[in-house]
């Protein structure tokens, strides 16, 4: 368990500083926003959006920091156990997506090039 807590909090302090950067230098063409089949990005998230997500990510790192015991947290266990299902609802959400641009069932019309993404995609976001 404490490998496993460990890499997942490495994985969300890692997102969690990409996030970041976008907050700070804006986020550019091709960095991980879906697009539709013309190429025109699906939203354009802001630097106030990136910002709320670095800090829910680096919370999330907390909450399995505080789980696994490697790190004293000033929380109830219930509220650590919450915490956990909280984190694990919006990846499960995005892993499923929302069939059109996001998701292990979107369609599987897309350029070549994309493949490869699409299936570090899955890998990454299902587990989590």
């Amino acid at each position: 368990m404490r490998f496993v807590a460990i890499s997942l909090t490495a994985v969300f302090l890692s997102l969690a500083a990409v996030h970041l950067y976008w907050t700070v230098r804006g986020v550019g063409t091709g960095a991980g926003v879906p697009s539709r089949p013309d190429g025109s990005p699906v939203f354009r998230p802001g630097r106030v959006a990136c910002f709320m997500v670095a800090l829910a990510l680096m919370i999330a790192a907390l909450i399995v920091l505080g789980r696994a015991r490697l790190m004293d947290v000033p929380l109830s266990p219930w509220i650590l156990r919450a915490g956990i299902w909280g984190i694990a609802m919006p990846f499960a959400a995005r892993t499923v997506g929302e069939f059109r641009y996001v998701g292990l069932f979107k369609p599987a019309e897309r350029p070549r090039y994309l493949s490869s993404r699409i299936l570090m995609f899955r890998i990454a976001s299902a587990p989590l």
